[in-house]
């Protein structure tokens, strides 16, 4: 069985999918390497980074239009500053 360059990418990109979801697994580890809200605003960056690979990637949005591709760019970035921001501004 012959995998295609687009297979491998696409394998590729499923592993770092997979390592970006590791990395925000062990990142809480009670507090000794980084604090809880720090924690969770780099689990929510790496949901963000993890967002625009399967948008741009497994939706084949990377080819399409830039009418559609820059709105979706910017949907997503700006989504995730906010939620990165309100998470690290909220009480407790």
């Amino acid at each position: 069985m012959k995998f295609s360059p687009t297979d491998r990418k696409l394998t590729r990109l499923w592993g770092v999918l997979v390592f970006l979801t590791l990395i925000s697994w062990v990142s809480y580890d009670g507090g000794r390497l980084l604090t809880p809200a720090w924690a969770g605003a780099l689990a929510l960056a790496l949901a963000v980074a993890k967002i625009r690979i399967v948008l741009l990637d497994f939706m084949a949005i990377r080819e399409a239009p830039l009418l559609l591709r820059i709105p979706l760019e910017i949907w997503t970035l700006l989504l995730g500053g906010i939620l990165i921001v309100l998470y690290l501004g909220a009480p407790g």
